[in-house]
């Protein structure tokens, strides 16, 4: 293939890619944006660094390719204080052979790579290709880590089912996927929000970029690696909110106290249905978790008999879906099903499990797949 021509074969870091170049010379200048302009989003180019900082502060590049060493000034001192920013380019230095000193102490002070002039095309477009793809390497391992802090990803299975309530939420999310503003979650904990948010940034446009669960305040290089993607945010504050726009995030809130939203906040409400609204897909989700949680527990899955069948369809389910995945867990661990646990009246079963607990609500509401906040109200409830 020629040099400075599109590969379709299959994708290129390349085309998404937004360089700026900073050259004084006007000649290697022109020959970089030739090189560059038909394999990128967008090339830009100024003479000198000076000019560089306020593009650099408007805008996100993905590349800096730096073909000049700073008259007056050491090339490290200026790329300590662009490093320093939470989005960075990737720098790459274009120098020549005299230069080779100075440009191996840039690297010491954050530049990614350099190309020692005279240089063909090919290995221009190979530097920054390697180059984005390492960037996009660490952004990603940046994005599981936090996943993996935040524990496990929600259960696909959640919003299965056949019920007006859930196809109802499902032409929901693909209505509002086809906009691109703040969406709000109400509803019961435990319906299904952290699954939801998620499937309605898959159905977006977004769906190529990264999705944030965020229970607290991150990181700015947590914001810059999710650029341009999706936030499921549990405790939304103005200050929040704004480093989400600076990112191009959509936020999907969730908040635990729907009181302390931000009055200012504008946002799409979504109602989640809670699971005795949602009829026999009580059933179908039971049936997809006894198969998920036995191949955890390493056993063989319980039938679901007609009288299982009849007491899951009996019961209130003021856990939601957490109580059923506790209950099927539970099952699986004893080696049967516990319909007792479901046929109780409210408040004798919390008695009882209150009881086993010696009074611990903590470890009661783990029992039951409450929240401790959900425990407390549902005590307050029936006078426990």
């Amino acid at each position: 293939m020629p040099d400075g021509t599109r590969e379709t074969q299959a994708f290129d870091p390349l085309h998404e890619a937004r360089i700026l170049i900073v050259e004084d010379e006007p000649g290697m200048r022109n020959f970089l944006v030739k090189a560059l302009t038909p394999c990128c989003r967008a090339v830009a180019h100024v003479a000198e660094t000076a000019e560089a900082t306020p593009m650099l502060e408007r805008e996100r590049y993905d590349i800096l390719l730096l073909a000049t060493l700073l008259p007056g000034r050491r090339v490290q001192e200026w790329l300590s204080a662009l490093q320093a920013r939470a989005d960075a380019p990737e720098t790459i230095l274009i120098t020549a052979y005299a230069d080779l000193d100075r440009a191996e102490e840039a690297l010491r002070h954050g530049a990614a790579d350099f190309v020692l002039k005279p240089f063909r095309t090919s290995q221009l477009l190979h530097t920054v290709r390697r180059c984005l793809t390492d960037a996009q390497l660490r952004r990603e391992a940046l994005l599981l880590r936090h996943e993996q802090a935040m524990g496990a990803a929600p259960c696909e299975h959640d919003l299965c089912g056949t019920s007006p309530a859930i196809a109802a939420l499902h032409a929901r999310l693909a209505e509002l996927a086809r906009r691109d503003g703040p969406v709000l979650f109400t509803g019961a904990p435990g319906t299904g929000q952290a699954a939801a948010a998620r499937a309605l940034h898959r159905a977006s446009p977004r769906a190529g970029r990264p999705f944030l669960h965020l229970a607290g305040l991150p990181g700015a290089a947590l914001l810059a690696a999710a650029q341009g993607g999706t936030a499921l945010v549990e405790h939304p504050s103005p200050a929040l909110m704004a480093q989400l726009a600076a990112a191009g995030l959509r936020p999907i809130l969730c908040p635990r106290d729907p009181a302390a939203l931000p009055g200012e906040v504008e946002a799409e409400e979504v109602v989640l249905p809670p699971l005795n609204a949602r009829g026999k897909d009580v059933l179908v989700l039971a049936e997809l978790l006894m198969e998920d949680l036995a191949h955890h527990h390493r056993c063989q899955p319980l039938p679901l008999n007609a009288a299982a069948r009849d007491a899951l369809l009996a019961h209130d389910w003021p856990g939601n879906i957490p109580e059923l995945r506790n209950f099927i867990d539970r099952a699986l661990i004893l080696g049967q099903l516990p319909l007792e646990m479901l046929t109780l009246p409210g408040a004798e079963r919390l008695r009882r499990v209150l009881a086993e607990t010696a009074g611990d609500r903590d470890e009661a509401a783990r029992r039951l797949g409450l929240s401790r906040a959900a425990l407390d109200q549902r005590c307050a409830d029936l006078g426990v």
